[in-house]
């Protein structure tokens, strides 16, 4: 039982990784809500968050990030705030000899209640991806994240397939859980089903809570679909159901490194507060190619 939380925390990290790789969504929105039971007070969680990417150069992408979480009836600091992200996020991909395919993603970030903003606030998130065919039917990448959140740097290595089983059958995602399966209905739908997870962090005034720290983890498992009206443009849609966890941390609950879940180097990363929520997840989204 000791290695399951770090195996579903490297589940998670691996699949946004391995997403934003993938992704060439020009508009993304997201919807999560999650609700905790009777018992133990009813709390809410509500979160909403946009992103647009746009080519700016031949490989080379840029957009902006924006996001929200509300948290009510946690009896805690938690309800005391909104919390924003404001970020950019930017992207190259080439080509390295006859079929492997580079990716890198650069994600710096402001997150935090916006009380008093400074240097404390900013997160990076960065990953780095070699993807390859070893068939016309099968690809498989490697590659690894970097990030920065709150309580220290962390490395992720990220291993990826993508199958396409039949002509109208994929599996793809992270190893060892391959989280996607698509199932191509004709040629402008296709239906599937598989995870969803997200990753991230949030710090806390200076002046009223001394630099806390707020760090989230969504894990969802859903349907899938895809709708190409053309072949210029597609969208598609998320819709499934999870949980979400908050904890609440001291500025100082820090570690030196982490690899996946699995904290190397001492320091003390303990929550004082915990929240668990389950509930509905959603994202839309639309890509257009120009």
């Amino acid at each position: 039982m000791r290695l399951v939380k770090p195996l579903l925390l490297a589940i998670t990290l691996c699949y946004c990784s391995f997403a934003k790789a993938q992704n060439d969504d020009k508009l993304s929105y997201d919807f999560s809500f999650g609700k905790t039971a009777a018992s133990k007070g009813g709390g809410t969680f509500i979160g909403n968050s946009i992103k647009m990417t746009f080519p700016i150069g031949k490989g080379f992408s840029l957009g902006p990030e924006l996001g929200l979480m509300n948290v009510n009836d946690t009896h805690s600091l938690l309800d005391s705030a909104s919390y924003k992200t404001i970020g950019l996020s930017l992207g190259y991909h080439t080509k390295l000899g006859e079929k492997t395919i580079m990716v890198i993603h650069v994600e710096p970030l402001l997150a935090s209640d916006f009380n008093d903003i400074s240097g404390e606030d900013l997160r990076f998130k960065s990953e780095v991806l070699f993807l390859s065919p070893t068939s016309r039917k099968f690809a498989l990448g490697f590659g690894l994240g970097y990030q920065y959140q709150f309580s220290g740097s962390q490395l992720l290595p990220i291993v990826t397939m993508i199958w396409h089983i039949s002509d109208n059958i994929t599996l793809s995602g992270p190893l060892p859980l391959v989280p996607r399966l698509d199932f191509k209905l004709n040629d402008k739908w296709t239906l599937g089903g598989g995870f969803k997870g997200d990753f991230g962090s949030y710090r806390l005034s200076a002046t009223k809570f001394n630099s806390r720290y707020v760090q989230y983890r969504s894990s969802n498992f859903g349907i899938t679909t895809q709708y190409m009206p053309d072949n210029k443009l597609t969208l598609g849609g998320f819709l499934g159901i999870g949980s979400r966890k908050l904890d609440i941390y001291q500025k100082d609950q820090t570690v030196p490194l982490r690899i996946y879940g699995w904290n190397i180097g001492g320091g003390s990363y303990t929550p004082y507060f915990t929240q668990k929520y389950s509930g509905l997840a959603l994202n839309l989204s639309l890509a257009c190619k120009l």
